[in-house]
């Protein structure tokens, strides 16, 4: 059997094949959730789906890593270059500012060293 999962804003929705038991405990387990004493499932299921989306994603359109994040914003501040929107969302863009600034930086940084 298949649930559906579905982005509403973008109207884009992929059909995920699970057993039957997986189906039948996870319409158990958001019953439970919707009960008065609440359970804490929506919020792990959550966390757990991002850390699933963020390993099954396509490299270049995962976010940046915090180590680019970091690099791009030294870049940033050392060359007064801004770094795009795109670039702040996805890793392959990310990558591209990073090989376009990435030797005139370091130029610039051993300029200022000696």
């Amino acid at each position: 059997m298949a649930i559906r999962l579905v982005d509403d804003e973008s109207d884009v929705s992929v059909n995920l094949d699970l057993d039957y038991a997986y189906l039948e405990a996870l319409s158990i387990q958001l019953q439970r959730a919707e009960a008065p004493e609440g359970s804490s499932f929506p919020k792990r299921f959550g966390t757990l789906f991002q850390e699933i989306l963020g390993q099954t994603l396509d490299g270049d359109i995962k976010p940046p890593s915090q180590a680019q994040l970091r690099f791009a914003l030294d870049i940033a501040r050392e060359l007064g270059v801004a770094i795009p929107g795109e670039a702040l969302r996805y890793r392959g863009s990310m990558t591209s500012f990073i090989r376009r600034f990435e030797q005139q930086f370091r130029e610039q940084r051993r300029r200022h060293r000696t």
